[in-house]
């Protein structure tokens, strides 16, 4: 064999190889349209026009919202107050009626320290002790040391400390 009939082997099998693809893929077309699966149409540059489509539902999404909440007025919760000194006081029995670890760290001071005072009143403690166990519970309080109901009893509907039975310890 000479490299001319190569040649012509080779292009006769790439013909042959040619003409089966041609009559495959005739035979694919031909079973789609007996199975009346239409062809999927060429939709361009539709995941653009989606996007804008999102993008200008949620601007009027956002929009209604916006025009909802000035409509609704909630009248159980607009209180008038005589004065500033009303609302303040409000405002500071609000602050103090949460749980005992969601109050921050001046609620969490002030709440101790009007512990003690009551303690004091009460006779159960020496005021001269009041200021070194109110720097010990604050300190505590701080680390994040005494928030377990064995530590530190709070009542938030009142918002006044009950009871800390670690204060023993301390003494």
């Amino acid at each position: 064999m000479n490299l001319a009939e190569i040649r012509r082997e080779i292009s006769n099998f790439n013909k042959k190889q040619l003409k089966d693809e041609v009559i495959k893929n005739e035979e694919i077309k031909n079973n789609e349209l007996k199975e009346n699966k239409p062809i999927k149409d060429y939709r361009g540059n539709q995941f653009d026009l989606d996007k804008f489509k999102n993008t200008i539902s949620y601007m009027e999404y956002v929009k209604n919202n916006s025009k909802n909440k000035k409509i609704i007025a909630n009248p159980k919760n607009s209180v008038l107050h005589e004065n500033i000194n009303d609302l303040s006081s409000k405002l500071d029995e609000m602050s103090f009626k949460k749980k005992w670890n969601r109050l921050d760290n001046y609620s969490m001071k002030n709440r101790i320290n009007e512990y003690l005072d009551r303690i004091v009143e009460l006779g159960e403690i020496n005021p001269f002790e009041k200021e070194y166990i109110q720097k010990k519970l604050e300190k505590l309080a701080l680390d994040k040391k005494l928030n377990k109901i064995s530590e530190l009893v709070y009542d938030d509907k009142d918002g006044k400390i009950t009871d800390i039975p670690i204060l023993k310890s301390l003494i």
